[in-house]
């Protein structure tokens, strides 16, 4: 469950993820499948001054043989190397994120208490700025990769704490929106939905031969989703 932070007064006008999960497991010696998850946002600045937005990745289950990509607009980013994410700069930075987050409005307790769960985990991060300029509108891609893995009773969980807590919404119409598609069928055995978040409009259904599951919101969530094989 990886994290990309924005610490900044940036409005968003839209956000998504697509996470689209392989089925690895399928193979002999691999215990967890493989997602890939892209997300793109699309920021404003209505500050009237040029901002410089740090932004943060945050790792707690790093594939180390896929790193995270970004690309600003048509400019692809490098997020520097890796850094260990100790226990003094957990404090730090979610301090740093509720107070971006109160000034935009949202309730400091809410950011709490979805990064302290992520933070808890994090073993390591990545950090590099972007600019935006006064009445400008930037694209924002990140493409992450992360491993599901199979628990003691079979089933697989994909489990995210939908992005950018702290940043506030475009009041004409902003929202976010996350869709994750289970595996693709594979030697006669196919991924099965058994429990996902009912809540923040989730709609359950079918992609040609693979089931997926999408929702929207306005306040960040944690979002689950679960399946196991049959056949």
């Amino acid at each position: 469950m990886n994290k990309v932070v924005l610490l900044a007064p940036i409005a968003v006008e839209s956000g998504s993820s697509l996470c689209d999960i392989a089925p690895t497991s399928q193979f002999a010696g691999v215990d967890y499948d493989q997602a890939e998850i892209r997300h793109q946002l699309l920021l404003v600045n209505k500050t009237g001054q040029e901002i410089s937005v740090p932004l943060a990745f945050i790792e707690t289950d790093p594939d180390e043989s896929r790193p995270p990509t970004l690309r600003v607009g048509t400019e692809r980013r490098d997020l520097g190397d890796p850094r260990t994410f100790d226990p003094a700069s957990t404090e730090k930075f979610i301090n740093d994120a509720v107070a971006a987050a109160v000034a935009n409005g949202v309730p400091e307790a809410e950011v709490r208490d979805s990064l302290s769960e992520v933070l808890s985990r994090a073993s390591r991060s990545r950090k590099t700025f972007v600019t935006i300029r006064p009445g400008e509108r930037l694209f924002v891609e990140f493409i992450e990769h992360e491993k599901v893995p199979r628990d003691a009773n079979g089933a697989f969980t994909y489990q995210t704490i939908a992005p950018f807590p702290q940043l506030s919404l475009d009041p004409a119409g902003g929202s976010f929106w996350l869709s994750v598609i289970l595996p693709r069928p594979m030697g006669g055995r196919s991924a099965v939905l058994s429990d996902y978040t009912r809540e923040y409009g989730a709609a359950p259904t079918m992609l040609h031969d693979r089931q997926a599951v999408a929702w929207t919101w306005k306040l960040d969530p944690i979002l689950r989703i679960s399946y196991t094989y049959s056949g």
